[in-house]
């Protein structure tokens, strides 16, 4: 059985102590237990990955070439590898798997070379319509 406690918050640290308290004293001491503390990473967000689509149009309308094959080559260059068990051949990541922290950092390498080209890509806060609050 796996059970994972999430503390969100200083004050959530009791609630799971406590629990963690009630789960130590039912284990019966016939398997090995295994607790893991580690920091909670969040899955990219949708609006990051809404940005980065409008990025690779961008860049896509820029140098003549297709959505996925820039969205290929972005990964291709900036993405973790993984290795295919199969073949032994290392293809990058999807950015699906990547976390809000980690899609940051790969989009600041997008934008970077986006940039070497002459591209000028729009940050969130651009993107904000202020209309709906004028008068």
């Amino acid at each position: 059985m796996k059970t994972v406690l999430t503390i969100r918050n200083r004050e959530s640290i009791g609630v799971a102590v406590h629990r963690l308290s009630t789960m130590l004293e039912r284990w019966d001491g016939q398997k090995p237990m295994q607790i893991m503390i580690g920091e909670v990473k969040e899955k990219r967000t949708l609006s990051q990955s809404a940005l980065y689509w409008m990025w690779i149009d961008i860049i896509a309308n820029y140098s003549g070439d297709s959505k996925e094959a820039v969205h290929q080559d972005m990964g291709y260059h900036f993405l973790p590898r993984m290795i295919s068990k199969q073949t032994g051949n290392a293809y990058p990541i999807s950015t699906t798997k990547l976390n809000t922290k980690d899609m940051v950092e790969y989009m600041e390498k997008v934008k970077a070379l986006a940039g070497t080209m002459g591209i000028v890509l729009p940050e969130p806060a651009d993107l904000q319509d202020f209309s709906v609050y004028e008068r």
